[in-house]
């Protein structure tokens, strides 16, 4: 495997094209394209690092390229039991970066997307400031690792989704409803369509995975 050399991954996932916006990269990130999302690292001006997948979806030219270039392709047999954003995020993991960054365009298959939102919150990534990019929305996750601070407009939305069971939340700053030494259940829709009134949120875990979601647009509406 490709020794550390990076302290930030980015993952492109395949399914739609991802909003020119979500390419404010770093331009020393470990970029890693899983299939199809190698077309779209490329059209965000990107060079991958890595193409893994089992390589069912990129189209034969871009394979060439890619085989042409000095990517790593790590190659899957076709029925495997992992996603390719699954064994993109293992790679991430594996290679010891400090923050990952996940770009989807949305568009795929609900299923497909299901599944990458729920490895974000995977024990292996829990130690690793991870957010992701899918159309429009951001999605930070918050565990007890990592104090985190996000920088947000004024009266937009913000959602605390929690991820795998309940989330102990000690406190937020930043939000109309805040939170303070509290219990965020799983299946419940009580963190839904929160407020921020400043331009910047912090949240702080204690225990659980909790997604900070901003669906990408300006929205004034009620807390539900």
């Amino acid at each position: 495997m490709v020794t550390r050399q990076h302290t930030h991954a980015v993952v492109i996932l395949g399914g739609d094209s991802p909003q020119s916006e979500s390419a404010a990269i770093a331009t020393d990130a470990f970029v890693i394209a899983a299939d199809s999302g190698w077309d779209h690292a490329v059209s965000l001006g990107l060079s991958p690092h890595v193409l893994v997948g089992d390589l069912d979806s990129i189209s034969s030219t871009s394979l060439n390229d890619a085989r042409q270039s000095d990517t790593l392709i790590v190659e899957h047999p076709r029925d495997k039991d992992a996603t390719d954003a699954e064994l993109a995020l293992s790679i991430a993991a594996d290679h010891g970066v400090d923050s990952i960054h996940v770009i989807s365009g949305g568009g795929d298959r609900l299923d497909h997307v299901l599944g990458a939102l729920h490895i974000l919150a995977a024990p292996a990534l829990r130690g690793v400031r991870t957010m992701c990019t899918t159309g429009r929305t951001h999605i930070h996750v918050v565990t007890s690792h990592h104090r985190e601070t996000f920088d947000v407009i004024t009266g937009e939305t913000v959602s605390l989704i929690p991820i795998g069971g309940d989330v102990h939340v000690s406190t937020t700053d930043g939000l109309r409803w805040p939170l303070q030494d509290e219990v965020l259940a799983a299946f419940s829709s009580r963190g839904v369509s929160n407020v921020a009134v400043s331009n910047s949120v912090t949240v702080t875990v204690a225990s659980g995975v909790l997604f900070v979601i901003r669906p990408g647009h300006f929205d004034q509406g009620d807390n539900k």
